[in-house]
């Protein structure tokens, strides 16, 4: 992968997919009475991982798309023109994280994922059996919150340098 993205992508990938497969191995358990409020913070963090992981790749697509296209006229393919690039990927990141209402639906999901976390923090309960793959998925994610911005943003540089 020479992605510049590849460090981010990674990351997202990395620490998000974890926790969805702590949530389907709960599913497999009985985890005994009284673990319906852990099962289901499982479940719903396992939504908000595969949504982190979706939108990296989003993110990380649309930012690595250049603006030009290759034309075809009268047979002859002529290639764009990208002698201007290094601008134009700052000016696609600014675009993205601050124009694209998916991104800003996704900022808000964003917040909702860091409540969650802390929520998780309160419905870990150590008496139930899953209460294991809670803390697993809570230690995934707290990494994830401090390590994504920082590797969008390392990748955002390598994007920037690499032009």
């Amino acid at each position: 992968m020479s992605s510049p993205f590849c460090f981010y992508l990674s990351v997202a990938f990395g620490l998000n997919l974890p926790p969805v497969v702590f949530a389907l191995q709960s599913l497999q358990q009985d985890g005994g009475g009284g673990c319906e409020k852990v099962q289901q913070w499982l479940l719903v963090n396992a939504a908000l991982c595969i949504v982190n992981i979706v939108m990296a790749a989003y993110i990380s697509n649309k930012v690595q798309v250049e603006k030009g296209s290759d034309i075809e006229q009268d047979g002859t393919v002529y290639q764009a023109d990208f002698t201007n690039t290094r601008n134009n990927s700052a000016a696609r990141i600014n675009e993205i994280l601050c124009h694209d209402p998916i991104v800003a639906v996704y900022i808000l999901i964003g917040c909702a994922y860091i409540f969650w976390q802390f929520e998780g923090l309160s419905r870990n309960d150590h008496e139930c059996d899953n209460s294991s793959f809670v803390s697993n998925s809570l230690i995934c994610d707290f990494i994830f919150i401090a390590l994504g911005g920082s590797a969008f943003c390392c990748s955002a540089m390598c994007l920037w340098r690499r032009r």
